[in-house]
């Protein structure tokens, strides 16, 4: 089978450097003997570890929820093939640090109890690029153990060689999946959701999630005010459910004169805006 030659990124950056400084050396092509994958890079401003970090919780779920398959996105560096061709991913416990958010030990996950381990059959049949493809999703299928109620478990993925595929980008072969079944603070409550509900509470955040069905993680929030990727926000949509959840709030007190809605630590949940 005879390949297309494609030029990677950074080469031709370089080349046109060159063409601009007038040089007339002969444009590199690609031509590594095998085609390497790695993991999608969510955000080219954030460090490494940031991209590596994915964060899964079934406490969104309904109780009868015993599995659930987060995806995450895998790149091709190289050229396109007219078959299939799989690549290999591995747990990699060694690659956990020594500490992870303030915590002084890690919980990692286990194999059949946390998650469907890839020497599963029916689970690394699908870990291929498809044919004419640069992309491919992995699957990892986790599972709801009533530890995570009270733990967080922590799972390291690691792209190694496979029989037609290596790994890419080495600050971009590893994959850090936490997973509990605990609410989790999303990362983008501090701009742009608490300037319109507020400070983060762990009962506000419940409350908001039982009143509209919806996770309010760092994905829906992203997705719900889609101009946050063009760095607006959408004022009349955060304005609206501003003004639902104080209606809502009022209500709940109402019912309950003497318990109204508190935090664990008796402060009262509100949907003021914070600054």
């Amino acid at each position: 089978m005879k390949k297309n030659n494609i030029v990677t990124t950074g080469v031709l950056a370089a080349a046109l450097t060159l063409l601009s400084t007038g040089c007339q050396r002969n444009l590199m092509l690609y031509d590594a003997p095998k085609d390497m994958v790695y993991f999608t890079i969510d955000d080219p401003n954030a460090s490494p570890e940031v991209n590596a970090l994915k964060e899964y919780t079934f406490v969104t779920q309904h109780e009868g929820v015993t599995r659930d398959t987060l995806f995450v996105d895998i790149s091709l560096i190289g050229n396109f093939s007219d078959h299939d061709r799989a690549y290999k991913v591995v747990q990699a416990d060694s690659l956990a640090p020594e500490s992870f958010d303030g915590s002084d030990s890690l919980s990692l996950a286990k194999p059949g109890r946390h998650y469907i381990s890839y020497d599963d059959a029916s689970l690394s049949s699908k870990l291929v690029i498809k044919a004419g493809e640069r992309t491919a999703k992995l699957p990892i299928v986790l599972l709801r153990d009533p530890d995570l109620k009270e733990t967080k478990v922590h799972l390291f993925l690691k792209l190694v060689p496979s029989q037609e595929l290596n790994p890419g980008y080495s600050e971009y072969i590893v994959k850090h999946i936490t997973i509990s079944d605990q609410l989790i603070r999303p990362k983008n409550w501090e701009y742009p959701v608490k300037y319109f509900l507020g400070n983060y509470g762990p009962v506000k955040h419940r409350f908001i999630i039982e009143l509209t069905g919806d996770p309010w993680d760092d994905d829906f929030i992203v997705k719900e005010f889609n101009e946050l990727s063009s760095g607006g926000v959408d004022l009349e949509y955060m304005d609206f459910y501003q003004k639902r959840f104080r209606k809502a709030l009022e209500k709940y007190n109402s019912e309950h004169p003497n318990a109204p809605l508190t935090e664990a630590d008796g402060t009262l949940v509100n949907f003021e805006p914070a600054y």
